[in-house]
């Protein structure tokens, strides 16, 4: 139950957080410091959940990386690429270490899991920023209809991914 509502409390932070952003223009900075937050915070959902060292390893190379990008490169006014980028795959190598440590587990179906709602919805996220943000800059340059549309696509997944995660809120059972 403890990591049910853990996950009801990064869940309300993202909601804040776009609430901020979108309704009252605070600085996209936010996001980048954000980044720092969800490594740690999916650090801590998953360390049960997975091979220890390697979440480790996975964490502490994927802090390092975003902590340099929001903090020591010179992109204090906007959102980092990069950083999110990092984000990206910390979230991919995540997912994939939970399924390839729950796929054969035969207690129960996996579907009824948890960790294989938010997983998957951290994957299909992840994936969608990576084909938006790679090709941003290319596509602001020669095509910015193209990039609009590349745009709307991801806002999809990201409500799509939003609502596979509350599928897993609402009607799983947690993990161990």
């Amino acid at each position: 139950m403890f990591l049910k509502n853990f996950l009801w409390l990064y869940f309300f932070y993202i909601i804040c957080v776009e609430i901020l952003v979108n309704f009252y223009s605070v600085n996209d900075q936010i996001y980048n410091y954000s980044i720092l937050v969800y490594i740690f915070y999916f650090s801590f959902y998953y360390f049960k959940k997975v091979n220890k060292k390697l979440l480790i390893a996975i964490s502490a190379i994927s802090f390092a990386v975003s902590f340099y990008f929001v903090f020591l490169s010179n992109h204090f006014e906007n959102y980092n690429i990069n950083a999110g980028i990092s984000l990206s795959i910390f979230y991919i190598l995540l997912s994939l270490q939970w399924f390839f440590t729950h796929f054969n587990k035969t207690d129960r179906k996996i579907q009824q899991k948890m960790g294989f709602w938010i997983s998957f919805s951290l994957l299909l996220w992840a994936v969608a920023f990576i084909f938006r943000i790679i090709p941003m800059q290319f596509f602001n340059i020669k095509d910015k209809e193209f990039l609009l549309v590349i745009t709307q696509i991801y806002q999809s997944f990201t409500i799509f991914s939003y609502v596979i995660f509350l599928v897993g809120l609402l009607f799983s059972k947690a993990d161990e």
